[in-house]
């Protein structure tokens, strides 16, 4: 994809002293929106290489590119473009030089409509880092492409706020199971009737409820040593029992790092460790019904 630049303005573009030309007029052009069967994403990104590393992160990930000149034209194409847009990522650079104040009257004037908005910038300061909160920023990362963070951010916004309609293409991985065969069937055979196995889904279930209270603490009070201490005890546990997805996901967890955790990709992450939790204990109780069923039938 070709990365656009904006050209030099020529003298005789440059309005006189006192001429009533509209300012406007020397805006570039907006950019026509790709008229996409993929989820469109918005970049305002001004550094050419930074430009595309974008296109190729997200066009891998399914995503139609449309490049815009800068900020400003950005928050312009989302109101002219209202629900075209899956999210946005806009380079503000220091959010504290006024940019953020666009970014907020967008935001008021999109309401829901607006969409998610991903801002990089290059002030690490917690001053920069709340302010676009209260802006109304869904993410502030500032070294997005370098750690991984921007990646993480998009995906999450993928998992849980794209729209109905918009799909992205599977990843060629496979999966990981719901459970390790080879434990449950280890675990049930150490009991009859699945015995064995229920005390340890009874405990396990004791073990995920006090280990998820940890981590939800840990997010609440952004303690990244408890946020690890937490996944550490829980992976222990799914290890145990044969929970294969939750350890996976402990152990993605386990790799975020501690801007992770502020910029909020801890708490999607979260998430999907309880819906993962959730579908674990449906699979274990099905399989101890399962074997009860067996013995009593055998008993017949």
């Amino acid at each position: 994809m070709e990365v656009p630049s904006q050209p030099l303005m020529k003298p005789e573009q440059v309005p006189a002293p006192g001429s009533s030309r509209p300012a406007d007029a020397l805006r570039p052009r907006l950019r026509a929106v790709p008229a996409s069967t993929q989820p469109v994403v918005l970049v305002a990104q001004h550094n050419r290489i930074s430009q595309r590393l974008l296109v190729s992160l997200l066009s891998r990930r399914g995503y139609d590119p449309c490049l815009s000149m800068g900020p400003h034209q950005a928050f312009e194409m989302i109101q002219r473009h209202p629900g075209r847009f899956v999210m946005a990522i806009l380079d503000l650079r220091d959010p504290l030089a006024g940019e953020l104040d666009e970014l907020r009257a967008c935001k008021i004037r999109m309401g829901e409509a607006c969409p998610p908005l991903i801002v990089l910038g290059n002030n690490p300061s917690s001053d920069a880092r709340a302010a676009c909160r209260d802006a109304g920023a869904d993410f502030y990362l500032t070294d997005g492409l370098r750690d991984g963070l921007l990646s993480r951010a998009v995906d999450f916004i993928a998992h849980s706020r794209l729209p109905m309609g918009f799909r992205l293409p599977q990843s060629s991985e496979p999966a990981p199971s719901l459970l390790d065969d080879a434990t449950v069937e280890r675990l049930l055979s150490m009991g009859e009737g699945g015995g064995f196995l229920e005390e340890v889904f009874r405990d396990l279930r004791d073990d995920v409820r006090e280990h998820l209270w940890v981590m939800d603490r840990a997010l609440k009070r952004q303690d990244y040593a408890l946020w690890r201490s937490g996944l550490h005890a829980l992976k222990g546990a799914a290890l145990s029992a044969g929970a294969a997805l939750l350890t996976e996901l402990c152990i993605e967890g386990e790799a975020l790092c501690q801007q992770a955790l502020q910029a909020g990709l801890c708490l999607g992450h979260l998430a999907r460790i309880r819906r993962a939790w959730e579908e674990t204990q449906t699979a274990l109780q099905q399989i101890i019904e399962d074997a009860r069923a067996q013995r009593v039938s055998g008993a017949g």
